[in-house]
């Protein structure tokens, strides 16, 4: 099960198990931003970063995720230059910061007085990735990179471990790849059970079963389902798409086969009259 660390008023204790046995959190923005009109869908990925190639251990690593989110958005995985519509740079990066903190709190009664006083340091660790797509075909003509969309997603985490958080950072921005944010959007990662865990984007909500599987990303108001939702199978892709009013599916819901294509259209205001 993918593990997160307890981060307590912003520093904390880091607690490993082996799974997730109690409740921990941290927050990430994504920003996003895509030329509108331009629909390339085949790719190649390549490292945007100096001194890194694709025989790099972690960029390799962690293009199979990023990969995966590209297939779920559907983009398709070329293995050439020539067969493909963009190149799509991949850079990421983990920085230290150091903080201070001090306190002092006096106490005193009729019979004495103390002070009690602390100081100390911690350090987060900026972390970010991004994907930048330029257009393979306007550059075989022009020899000028054309960006046609760039996502990017940043947080600070508590500790320099950037494989731990990359599979969440990856997930936070799969569904804004390539498309246009407007502005950024602000997610958080929780988990609080040991089952299951959640990424709320927006007043979204990403749930996952106990061997991590996507299972549905809905709108919610408070605790309750209320707006559209989309709901994957096993294997990560979208099984059915719908909307739910105060936790009830509302209106036409579309289900689909593996292969993407409709499998049924059901309405369920008909089926209340």
């Amino acid at each position: 099960m993918k593990k997160l660390y307890l981060f307590v008023l912003i520093f904390g204790t880091l607690i490993f198990s082996g799974c997730i046995s109690q409740e921990r959190n941290f927050s990430l923005t994504v920003n996003s931003i895509n030329e509108k009109g331009y629909n390339g869908k085949s790719y190649i990925l390549v490292s945007g970063i100096e001194g890194v190639d694709e025989t790099d251990l972690y960029f390799k690593e962690y293009s199979k995720y990023i990969n995966n989110a590209l297939d779920k958005q559907g983009y398709k995985h070329v293995d050439s230059k020539e067969k493909a519509d963009l190149e799509i740079e991949v850079l990421y990066f983990i920085g230290a910061d150091k903080h201070y903190y001090s306190y002092s709190n006096e106490y005193s009664n009729e019979y004495s007085s103390s002070n009690v006083s602390s100081a100390g340091e911690y350090n987060t660790f900026p972390v970010y990735l991004r994907l930048r797509a330029y257009d393979l075909k306007h550059y075989k003509m022009t020899k000028k990179k054309i960006y046609r969309w760039e996502t990017t997603v940043t947080t600070n985490i508590p500790r320099n471990d950037l494989r731990l958080y990359m599979p969440y950072l990856v997930d936070a921005m799969q569904v804004y790849i390539g498309k246009d944010s407007s502005v950024n959007s602000y997610i958080v990662i929780t988990s609080d059970r040991d089952d299951s865990s959640i990424v709320t984007y927006k007043e979204y909500r990403l749930h996952y079963s106990q061997n991590d599987k996507m299972l549905d990303l809905s709108f919610y108001s408070g605790d309750e389902k209320d707006g559209n939702s989309i709901e994957f199978d096993d294997e990560g892709r979208v099984k059915a798409k719908g909307e739910y009013k105060y936790s009830s599916k509302t209106g036409e819901w579309i289900y689909y086969n593996k292969d993407g294509s409709i499998k049924e259209k059901k309405n369920y205001d008909k089926e209340k009259l």
